[in-house]
């Protein structure tokens, strides 16, 4: 994100940002998505909370690098 392009009625870039990052280590986003997200799956009429979850990976095998 750009913080020196916030809009006008916005606090400082710098307030902003410290604010931003504070919530980050303290965990607020990530609190936030997880209820967003149950309110949704409730919305939707299922569990608040998955019961299943997959996962998936790929590897890729990656060549030499050629010297020229």
């Amino acid at each position: 994100m750009k913080w020196r392009n916030l809009p006008r009625d916005f606090p400082g870039w710098q307030t902003v940002y410290g604010y931003y990052r504070l919530w980050v280590r303290l965990g607020v986003w990530e609190d936030i998505n997880t209820v967003l997200v149950q309110k949704v799956r409730l919305r939707e009429g299922r569990n608040a909370q998955p019961s299943l979850a997959f996962i998936d990976s790929q590897s890729i095998k990656l060549g030499q690098k050629c010297r020229a």
